[in-house]
């Protein structure tokens, strides 16, 4: 299931049972990682006590390449890293995405800089990801 997507709760909670609403958030470190908003209020929850009703993704090639933004009023490069479910406790992918959508765009550095120290920050979580497998 996607943020943006049409659900009903159909969970343990009898005030909540039958509800529908939309995916607002998720957080795939969460014991409940779905966060709905029911018109009522909002509750965490699983895929297991939601129903998809109607998926906020049109069915194309390669969907999961498309998030549904139709609800936010702006997007930045930490956004679009949570849309993208980026899930990296030391930062190292989200900073080298940040410095590959921005390369250059800062007024700081140059392009080259920018695309030479998301090459870097890759290179170190390549490192630890090898180190964690050899464990």
């Amino acid at each position: 299931m996607n943020i943006g997507d049409k659900v009903r709760y159909v969970g343990e909670l009898r005030s909540l049972k039958g509800m529908e609403g939309a995916i607002i958030k998720y957080r795939s470190s969460l014991s409940y990682p779905y966060l709905v908003d029911l018109g009522q209020g909002r509750v965490w929850t699983t895929d297991k006590e939601i129903e998809l009703i109607k998926s906020s993704v049109p069915e194309r090639k390669h969907s999961h390449y498309y998030k549904d933004v139709s609800g936010l009023d702006y997007i930045d490069v930490y956004a679009v890293c949570d849309l993208f479910e980026v899930d990296d406790p030391s930062g190292c992918m989200q900073h080298a995405i940040k410095k590959l959508l921005c390369s250059g765009k800062r007024g700081v550095k140059s392009s080259e800089k920018d695309l030479q120290e998301a090459v870097d920050t890759l290179q170190r979580k390549i490192d630890m990801v090898r180190r964690d497998n050899e464990s």
